[in-house]
Protein backbone atom coordinates (compact mmCIF):
# COMPACT_ATOMS: atom_id res chain seq x y z
CA UNK A 1 0.00 0.00 0.00
CA UNK A 2 1.26 3.49 -0.89
CA UNK A 3 -0.01 7.03 -0.47
CA UNK A 4 -0.43 7.14 -4.26
CA UNK A 5 -2.76 4.13 -4.10
CA UNK A 6 -4.85 5.89 -1.46
CA UNK A 7 -5.01 8.94 -3.72
CA UNK A 8 -6.20 6.87 -6.67
CA UNK A 9 -8.92 4.99 -4.80
CA UNK A 10 -10.63 8.18 -3.61
CA UNK A 11 -14.05 9.04 -4.93
CA UNK A 12 -14.26 12.27 -6.88
CA UNK A 13 -16.25 15.00 -5.09
CA UNK A 14 -19.05 14.81 -7.70
CA UNK A 15 -21.34 14.69 -9.56
CA UNK A 16 -21.98 10.98 -8.92
CA UNK A 17 -23.07 10.19 -5.37
CA UNK A 18 -21.73 7.15 -3.51
CA UNK A 19 -22.55 8.07 0.07
CA UNK A 20 -23.83 10.89 2.25
CA UNK A 21 -23.13 11.36 5.96
CA UNK A 22 -24.68 13.90 8.34
CA UNK A 23 -23.31 14.46 11.84
CA UNK A 24 -25.07 16.70 14.35
CA UNK A 25 -23.22 17.56 17.53
CA UNK A 26 -22.53 20.09 20.25
CA UNK A 27 -19.48 22.20 20.95
CA UNK A 28 -19.39 23.36 24.58
CA UNK A 29 -16.93 26.04 25.65
CA UNK A 30 -14.68 24.86 28.49
CA UNK A 31 -12.63 28.07 28.66
CA UNK A 32 -13.51 31.54 27.31
CA UNK A 33 -13.71 31.66 23.52
CA UNK A 34 -12.80 34.58 21.27
CA UNK A 35 -13.53 34.54 17.55
CA UNK A 36 -13.08 38.16 16.65
CA UNK A 37 -15.02 40.29 14.21
CA UNK A 38 -11.84 42.09 13.10
CA UNK A 39 -13.27 45.41 14.31
CA UNK A 40 -12.66 47.76 17.21
CA UNK A 41 -15.49 48.88 19.47
CA UNK A 42 -15.97 51.04 22.51
CA UNK A 43 -16.77 49.85 26.02
CA UNK A 44 -18.51 53.14 26.61
CA UNK A 45 -15.46 54.78 28.13
CA UNK A 46 -14.15 58.11 26.88
CA UNK A 47 -10.69 59.65 26.76
CA UNK A 48 -9.59 62.92 28.37
CA UNK A 49 -11.21 64.89 25.55
CA UNK A 50 -14.53 63.10 25.85
CA UNK A 51 -14.16 60.95 22.74
CA UNK A 52 -15.17 57.27 22.83
CA UNK A 53 -12.23 54.92 23.35
CA UNK A 54 -12.12 52.02 20.92
CA UNK A 55 -10.61 49.70 23.49
CA UNK A 56 -12.72 46.58 22.91
CA UNK A 57 -12.02 43.64 20.58
CA UNK A 58 -15.54 42.28 20.05
CA UNK A 59 -16.53 38.73 19.11
CA UNK A 60 -18.15 37.90 15.81
CA UNK A 61 -21.94 38.17 16.01
CA UNK A 62 -24.77 36.75 13.98
CA UNK A 63 -27.51 39.28 13.31
CA UNK A 64 -31.14 38.05 13.35
CA UNK A 65 -32.23 39.61 10.04
CA UNK A 66 -30.61 40.91 6.88
CA UNK A 67 -31.30 44.54 7.78
CA UNK A 68 -30.16 44.32 11.41
CA UNK A 69 -26.90 45.67 12.77
CA UNK A 70 -24.56 44.57 15.54
CA UNK A 71 -23.31 48.13 16.15
CA UNK A 72 -22.29 48.61 19.78
CA UNK A 73 -22.21 52.40 20.08
CA UNK A 74 -25.86 52.71 21.12
CA UNK A 75 -25.74 49.88 23.65
CA UNK A 76 -22.86 50.73 25.95
CA UNK A 77 -20.56 48.39 24.06
CA UNK A 78 -22.89 45.41 24.45
CA UNK A 79 -24.60 43.74 21.45
CA UNK A 80 -28.17 44.76 20.71
CA UNK A 81 -30.89 42.24 21.49
CA UNK A 82 -31.19 39.49 18.89
CA UNK A 83 -27.48 39.43 18.00
CA UNK A 84 -25.69 36.41 19.38
CA UNK A 85 -22.18 34.97 19.07
CA UNK A 86 -21.61 32.06 16.69
CA UNK A 87 -18.78 29.90 15.42
CA UNK A 88 -18.25 30.16 11.64
CA UNK A 89 -18.03 26.77 9.99
CA UNK A 90 -14.81 27.89 8.31
CA UNK A 91 -13.17 28.42 11.72
CA UNK A 92 -13.83 24.86 12.88
CA UNK A 93 -13.03 23.42 9.45
CA UNK A 94 -9.69 25.23 9.38
CA UNK A 95 -8.75 23.94 12.83
CA UNK A 96 -9.62 20.36 11.87
CA UNK A 97 -7.68 20.63 8.64
CA UNK A 98 -4.59 21.98 10.39
CA UNK A 99 -4.67 19.10 12.87
CA UNK A 100 -4.93 16.54 10.04
CA UNK A 101 -1.99 18.14 8.23
CA UNK A 102 0.15 17.79 11.34
CA UNK A 103 -0.96 14.18 11.80
CA UNK A 104 -0.09 13.06 8.26
CA UNK A 105 2.99 15.27 7.74
CA UNK A 106 5.44 12.38 8.37
CA UNK A 107 4.13 10.63 5.23
CA UNK A 108 5.21 13.48 2.98
CA UNK A 109 3.55 16.00 0.65
CA UNK A 110 1.31 13.44 -1.02
CA UNK A 111 -0.34 12.88 2.36
CA UNK A 112 -0.37 16.46 3.68
CA UNK A 113 0.86 19.34 1.57
CA UNK A 114 0.24 22.84 2.87
CA UNK A 115 -1.06 24.74 -0.14
CA UNK A 116 -2.88 21.75 -1.64
CA UNK A 117 -3.05 21.86 -5.42
CA UNK A 118 -0.74 24.88 -5.70
CA UNK A 119 1.84 22.31 -6.81
CA UNK A 120 -0.27 21.90 -9.93
CA UNK A 121 -0.51 25.02 -12.06
CA UNK A 122 -3.19 25.77 -14.63
CA UNK A 123 -0.52 25.42 -17.31
CA UNK A 124 0.27 21.88 -16.07
CA UNK A 125 -3.40 20.98 -16.27
CA UNK A 126 -3.79 22.25 -19.81
CA UNK A 127 -0.58 20.56 -21.02
CA UNK A 128 -1.73 17.27 -19.53
CA UNK A 129 -5.13 17.71 -21.17
CA UNK A 130 -3.52 18.32 -24.59
CA UNK A 131 -1.39 15.18 -24.19
CA UNK A 132 -4.40 13.07 -23.28
CA UNK A 133 -6.46 14.47 -26.14
CA UNK A 134 -3.70 13.67 -28.63
CA UNK A 135 -3.59 10.08 -27.36
CA UNK A 136 -7.37 9.57 -27.39
CA UNK A 137 -9.47 8.51 -30.34
CA UNK A 138 -11.91 10.88 -32.00
CA UNK A 139 -14.80 9.00 -30.36
CA UNK A 140 -13.23 9.39 -26.91
CA UNK A 141 -12.50 13.10 -27.40
CA UNK A 142 -16.05 13.81 -28.52
CA UNK A 143 -17.61 11.97 -25.57
CA UNK A 144 -19.44 14.31 -23.14
CA UNK A 145 -17.29 15.34 -20.18
CA UNK A 146 -14.00 14.02 -21.60
CA UNK A 147 -12.00 17.14 -20.64
CA UNK A 148 -13.52 17.25 -17.16
CA UNK A 149 -12.67 13.59 -16.52
CA UNK A 150 -9.07 14.10 -17.62
CA UNK A 151 -8.63 17.12 -15.34
CA UNK A 152 -10.26 15.28 -12.43
CA UNK A 153 -8.01 12.27 -12.93
CA UNK A 154 -4.89 14.45 -12.79
CA UNK A 155 -6.15 16.28 -9.70
CA UNK A 156 -6.83 12.98 -7.97
CA UNK A 157 -3.17 12.09 -8.54
CA UNK A 158 -1.86 15.46 -7.40
CA UNK A 159 -4.13 16.51 -4.52
CA UNK A 160 -2.84 15.30 -1.16
CA UNK A 161 -4.96 13.23 1.21
CA UNK A 162 -5.86 16.08 3.57
CA UNK A 163 -6.77 18.47 0.75
CA UNK A 164 -8.86 15.71 -0.78
CA UNK A 165 -11.08 15.80 2.32
CA UNK A 166 -11.15 19.53 3.04
CA UNK A 167 -10.80 20.91 -0.49
CA UNK A 168 -8.55 23.25 -2.46
CA UNK A 169 -9.01 25.91 -5.10
CA UNK A 170 -9.54 23.22 -7.77
CA UNK A 171 -10.89 20.31 -5.73
CA UNK A 172 -14.20 20.65 -3.93
CA UNK A 173 -13.94 19.44 -0.35
CA UNK A 174 -15.91 16.42 0.81
CA UNK A 175 -16.75 17.86 4.21
CA UNK A 176 -19.02 20.83 4.80
CA UNK A 177 -19.12 22.38 8.26
CA UNK A 178 -22.11 24.50 9.17
CA UNK A 179 -22.04 27.45 11.58
CA UNK A 180 -22.19 26.76 15.30
CA UNK A 181 -25.27 28.46 16.76
CA UNK A 182 -25.98 29.00 20.43
CA UNK A 183 -28.53 26.63 21.93
CA UNK A 184 -31.28 28.10 24.05
CA UNK A 185 -32.58 31.68 24.21
CA UNK A 186 -30.00 33.46 26.33
CA UNK A 187 -29.23 37.06 25.38
CA UNK A 188 -25.80 37.88 24.01
CA UNK A 189 -24.84 40.02 26.99
CA UNK A 190 -25.54 37.04 29.27
CA UNK A 191 -23.24 34.86 27.15
CA UNK A 192 -20.35 37.33 26.90
CA UNK A 193 -17.67 38.62 29.22
CA UNK A 194 -14.67 40.95 28.91
CA UNK A 195 -11.11 40.06 29.75
CA UNK A 196 -8.69 42.95 30.45
CA UNK A 197 -5.44 43.01 28.51
CA UNK A 198 -2.51 45.44 28.34
CA UNK A 199 -0.52 46.28 25.21
CA UNK A 200 3.19 45.48 25.53
CA UNK A 201 5.84 47.92 24.37
CA UNK A 202 7.89 45.97 21.77
CA UNK A 203 11.10 47.78 22.75
CA UNK A 204 10.87 47.82 26.52
CA UNK A 205 8.93 44.56 26.83
CA UNK A 206 6.74 46.19 29.47
CA UNK A 207 3.15 47.36 29.65
CA UNK A 208 2.45 50.63 27.84
CA UNK A 209 0.80 53.41 29.83
CA UNK A 210 -2.81 54.03 28.89
CA UNK A 211 -2.99 50.94 26.68
CA UNK A 212 -5.52 48.91 28.64
CA UNK A 213 -7.99 47.14 26.34
CA UNK A 214 -10.56 44.38 26.63
CA UNK A 215 -11.07 41.15 24.73
CA UNK A 216 -14.68 40.08 24.48
CA UNK A 217 -15.21 36.35 24.99
CA UNK A 218 -17.96 33.77 25.08
CA UNK A 219 -18.38 32.43 28.60
CA UNK A 220 -17.47 28.83 29.52
CA UNK A 221 -20.41 26.45 29.46
CA UNK A 222 -21.99 27.94 26.33
CA UNK A 223 -23.32 25.26 23.98
CA UNK A 224 -23.19 25.59 20.20
CA UNK A 225 -25.15 23.26 17.93
CA UNK A 226 -23.21 22.35 14.79
CA UNK A 227 -23.69 20.10 11.77
CA UNK A 228 -21.19 18.44 9.45
CA UNK A 229 -22.08 16.92 6.09
CA UNK A 230 -19.85 14.53 4.19
CA UNK A 231 -20.17 13.36 0.59
CA UNK A 232 -18.36 10.67 -1.39
CA UNK A 233 -15.93 9.74 1.36
CA UNK A 234 -13.99 6.55 1.84
CA UNK A 235 -14.16 4.89 5.25
CA UNK A 236 -10.58 5.90 6.09
CA UNK A 237 -11.37 9.54 5.26
CA UNK A 238 -14.14 9.43 7.86
CA UNK A 239 -11.56 8.02 10.27
CA UNK A 240 -9.27 10.98 9.62
CA UNK A 241 -12.06 13.45 10.35
CA UNK A 242 -13.14 11.48 13.45
CA UNK A 243 -9.63 11.68 14.90
CA UNK A 244 -9.54 15.42 14.28
CA UNK A 245 -12.88 15.93 16.03
CA UNK A 246 -11.80 13.78 18.95
CA UNK A 247 -8.66 15.92 19.34
CA UNK A 248 -10.97 18.64 20.68
CA UNK A 249 -11.55 16.38 23.71
CA UNK A 250 -7.89 15.58 24.36
CA UNK A 251 -7.44 15.95 28.15
CA UNK A 252 -3.76 16.97 27.93
CA UNK A 253 -3.26 18.82 24.62
CA UNK A 254 -6.71 19.72 23.26
CA UNK A 255 -7.13 21.33 19.88
CA UNK A 256 -8.41 24.87 20.48
CA UNK A 257 -10.54 27.26 18.43
CA UNK A 258 -10.29 30.99 17.90
CA UNK A 259 -7.72 33.53 19.07
CA UNK A 260 -5.52 33.81 22.15
CA UNK A 261 -5.27 30.05 22.47
CA UNK A 262 -1.75 30.34 23.90
CA UNK A 263 -3.33 32.17 26.82
CA UNK A 264 -5.72 29.31 27.52
CA UNK A 265 -8.71 30.49 25.50
CA UNK A 266 -10.64 28.45 22.96
CA UNK A 267 -10.88 25.05 24.65
CA UNK A 268 -14.13 23.25 23.82
CA UNK A 269 -15.59 19.78 24.14
CA UNK A 270 -17.27 17.90 21.29
CA UNK A 271 -20.16 15.46 21.54
CA UNK A 272 -22.33 13.85 18.87
CA UNK A 273 -26.13 13.83 19.05
CA UNK A 274 -27.06 12.08 15.80
CA UNK A 275 -25.28 10.49 12.86
CA UNK A 276 -26.88 9.40 9.60
CA UNK A 277 -25.04 7.34 6.98
CA UNK A 278 -26.61 6.56 3.59
CA UNK A 279 -24.89 4.63 0.80
CA UNK A 280 -21.63 2.77 1.24
CA UNK A 281 -17.91 3.48 1.36
CA UNK A 282 -16.85 0.97 -1.28
CA UNK A 283 -18.60 2.37 -4.35
CA UNK A 284 -21.66 1.27 -6.26
CA UNK A 285 -25.27 2.04 -5.50
CA UNK A 286 -27.76 4.30 -7.20
CA UNK A 287 -27.22 8.00 -6.56
CA UNK A 288 -30.93 8.85 -6.74
CA UNK A 289 -31.80 6.18 -4.18
CA UNK A 290 -29.05 7.43 -1.88
CA UNK A 291 -30.36 11.00 -2.03
CA UNK A 292 -33.94 9.84 -1.35
CA UNK A 293 -32.85 7.76 1.62
CA UNK A 294 -30.78 10.66 2.95
CA UNK A 295 -33.75 13.04 2.69
CA UNK A 296 -36.02 10.56 4.45
CA UNK A 297 -33.47 10.11 7.23
CA UNK A 298 -33.11 13.88 7.61
CA UNK A 299 -36.86 14.32 7.95
CA UNK A 300 -37.06 11.57 10.52
CA UNK A 301 -33.83 12.61 12.28
CA UNK A 302 -32.61 9.05 11.92
CA UNK A 303 -29.32 7.94 13.42
CA UNK A 304 -27.90 8.15 16.91
CA UNK A 305 -24.61 8.97 18.58
CA UNK A 306 -24.08 5.21 18.90
CA UNK A 307 -24.15 4.99 15.09
CA UNK A 308 -21.34 7.56 15.01
CA UNK A 309 -19.34 5.66 17.62
CA UNK A 310 -19.67 2.43 15.65
CA UNK A 311 -18.65 4.18 12.43
CA UNK A 312 -15.65 5.80 14.15
CA UNK A 313 -14.39 2.46 15.40
CA UNK A 314 -14.48 1.00 11.89
CA UNK A 315 -13.19 4.13 10.13
CA UNK A 316 -10.28 4.81 12.49
CA UNK A 317 -9.33 1.13 12.34
CA UNK A 318 -9.33 1.29 8.55
CA UNK A 319 -7.17 4.44 8.55
CA UNK A 320 -4.71 2.94 11.02
CA UNK A 321 -4.36 -0.28 9.03
CA UNK A 322 -3.64 1.64 5.84
CA UNK A 323 -1.09 3.94 7.45
CA UNK A 324 0.61 0.97 9.13
CA UNK A 325 1.16 -0.47 5.66
CA UNK A 326 2.84 2.70 4.37
CA UNK A 327 6.42 3.55 5.25
CA UNK A 328 7.10 7.00 6.65
CA UNK A 329 9.29 9.22 4.46
CA UNK A 330 12.77 9.89 5.78
CA UNK A 331 14.59 13.19 5.70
Amino acid sequence: MTIQQLQQERFLPGPRIYNLVRIEGTLTTKTPLHIGSGEQASTGETDAEGRPRNNLKPVLLEVPTAGATSRRSDHGGWPPDGCRPFIPGSSLKGVLRSWCEQLLAPWGDDAACVGGDQRLSTRDLEEHLRDRRSQATEEQRSAPGFDDRVRADLLRQQVDLVSGVFGTGRWRGKVEVGPGRVQGRARARDLLARLPRVAIDPVLGAAEDGKLFFVEVVRPGTEFSIQLRLRNVRRWEVGLLALALESLNDPDFPTRIGAHTQQGLGQVTWSVKTCTVVGNFDGGGDGADIVKAYAAAALGRAGTSRAWNDLCQEAIGDLRARLDAISIEEG
